[in-house]
């Protein structure tokens, strides 16, 4: 007969590659390799660089343009947004402690989920 005993397995989530390449560009422009108003390397170059296909470089581009961070122009290339200097540092006094920031985003979660039930409750027969 099977024991009653439960194992908890953990299960580690590797981070996906695009993630890499984005949190890898990130790294440079806190240290101040690249530049504001710095060109990125072409796509083909960022693929040869990193070991990935296009569309990972394409979904790490388009996460670092959602962050503010770089600025696609169509014809030209990506080029580093030119207050990335003052961004980081408003971020970093903003968030505080990896701690604090989980705090935050549970907070902000906990308000949206609940408004939007209420709300949803509400609209249902609308």
């Amino acid at each position: 007969m099977a024991s009653d005993t439960a194992i908890s397995l953990k299960v580690e989530r590797r981070p996906k590659l695009s993630e890499t390449v984005v949190a890898s560009i990130r790294k440079q422009l806190q240290a101040g390799e690249i530049q504001p108003g710095q060109k990125l390397p072409t796509e083909g170059q960022l693929t040869e660089t990193f070991g990935v296909s296009r569309t990972v470089i394409r979904e790490a581009l388009a996460k670092l343009a959602a962050d503010g961070l770089v600025e696609p122009r169509q014809g030209a290339g990506v080029f580093v947004t030119e207050h990335i200097s003052t961004m980081f540092g408003t971020l970093a006094a903003d968030m505080g402690s990896k701690d604090s920031i989980a705090l935050n985003v549970l907070e902000v979660r906990l308000a949206i989920e609940i408004e939007s039930a209420g709300l949803a409750a509400i609209r249902r027969n609308a």
